[in-house]
């Protein structure tokens, strides 16, 4: 006998009910009785928790949902030697405000702790595995703006004083290390100077390292003091683990953190407002599940290929999320995007197989090809919220929604808007799939 599989909509509406107390997956009609005896009974059983952690990623408070919502202060900060506290990158009043807003939803609120150093200097950690010459030439830059900077190379000559205005660029000779050596480079900005990580000035942004793949490898450790403008990119840091990212920062710049494959980082800070196209491209320890709530644009490839990524929510303040931004994030977890959200880049979801994203915001007004495809969780797009027929978002290709569950529905709100989605340019191709939600 086939297995009958649930193409009514008002079952349909039933199974999503029952996998959102669940947390299964898809179901057969045969199945859903016996899932719903499985539900535990006795109340909705909340597992959603406010955890705080501090820029190591340790876990140092965890509260549930409840109890947070609750608090009427925030928790004691943990000490770090050779840190200073700065803030929690969420205040009290914005996580009751996300509890409010996610209370239905099964996801978790991470807070971070953001800190700088106690003395203001900002190190470089590096395990040189290789003995390299004396002659031969590291290739770093720095950007620096104003007054000077003492730099310590950590291979026992004496500090390194540049004295500069506006744009300069410094590329020093190496002294010999011996292999299998941790060194501490060391930087001290004096007074009002902020120095970029970086940059080689003019219109051209280059990585720490220049595309040296042995000196980037070597990074393992960043800290950061409260004189540098973090424009800094830690490119291909393979071996970079740790980075404190202090309060103060507004933009994760394009390529900042691409390839850096070791990287565990949990938060960000509250300030960021927009993270740059590559800037965690294939960082597939990246260990992210919220973003900071005044984030308002994810760049081109943003969190492309990181595998681990667990975000279950957008900031409600996103309203564009650019091309291949989250491609390849199989661990990617959203069932909803922000409210503002007006497009969607090429790409942007493809082969996020365990997307569950169900209701697309009316405010959105182009999707791009390949924006969902090979999404193979994703079984219903409810788009119910568009009720103007003149108002369709523009669908570049048909291929946004290709290689999605053969059975998956596309949810409207009536036969205005049903007949407006089937006949529109590229929507058509998917109109076998198209119901009107609460129909027979």
């Amino acid at each position: 006998m086939a297995i009958r599989t649930i193409d009514d909509s008002k079952l349909q509406d039933i199974a999503v009910a029952i996998q959102s107390k669940d947390g299964g997956g898809q179901m057969t009609v045969d199945e859903m009785p016996g899932r719903i005896d499985n539900i535990p009974t006795g109340g909705e059983v909340k597992t959603q928790k406010v955890n705080f952690y501090d820029f190591k990623g340790n876990l140092v408070h965890s509260y549930t949902a409840v109890e947070a919502a609750e608090l009427t202060e925030m928790p004691e900060a943990p000490t770090i030697e050779g840190f200073t506290f700065q803030k929690w990158n969420w205040s009290l009043a914005s996580i009751k405000t996300w509890i409010t807003k996610h209370e239905n939803d099964d996801c978790d609120l991470n807070v971070g702790g953001l800190y700088v150093t106690t003395d203001g200097h900002t190190r470089i950690y590096m395990h040189l595995r290789e003995a390299k010459l004396a002659s031969l030439e590291m290739p770093f830059c720095i950007h620096q703006m104003a007054g000077t900077v003492v730099i310590d190379w950590g291979d026992g000559s004496a500090p390194e004083t540049i004295i500069a205005a506006g744009v300069y660029s410094h590329t020093w000779q190496i002294n010999q290390y011996p292999a299998d050596v941790v060194i501490d480079i060391d930087y001290t900005p004096s007074g009002s100077t902020k120095l970029v990580l970086g940059r080689a000035g003019g219109s051209t942004t280059y990585e720490l390292f220049n595309d040296e793949p042995y000196y980037a490898s070597c990074v393992e450790t960043v800290e950061l003091g409260n004189n540098i403008d973090y424009s800094a990119t830690f490119k291909n840091c393979t071996h970079l683990r740790e980075i404190n990212l202090p309060d103060g920062v507004a933009s994760i710049g394009d390529s900042a953190f691409y390839g850096c494959t070791n990287l565990a980082l949990t938060v960000l800070p509250d300030g960021v407002a927009s993270i740059g196209g590559s800037a965690f491209q294939n960082c597939t320890n990246l260990a992210l599940t919220v973003l900071p709530d005044g984030i308002t644009s994810i760049g081109g490839s943003a969190f492309r290929n990181c595998t681990n990524l667990a975000l279950t929510v957008l900031p409600d303040g996103v309203t564009s999320i650019g091309y291949s931004a989250f491609y390849g994030c199989t661990n990617l977890a959203l069932t909803v995007l922000p409210d503002g959200v007006t497009s969607i880049g090429g790409s942007a979801f493809q082969n996020c197989t365990n997307l569950a994203l169900t209701v697309l915001p009316d405010g959105v007004t182009s999707i791009g090809a390949y924006a969902f495809y090979g999404c193979t969780s994703l079984y219903i797009i409810d788009l119910t919220a568009f009720t103007n027929p003149q108002v369709v978002p523009a669908l570049s290709n048909a291929t946004a929604f290709q290689g999605i569950p053969a059975q998956a529905q596309f949810w409207v709100a009536n036969q205005g808007m049903y007949d407006a989605f089937t006949t529109a340019t590229n929507w058509s191709t998917h109109a076998s799939k198209f119901v009107i939600k609460g129909a027979n």
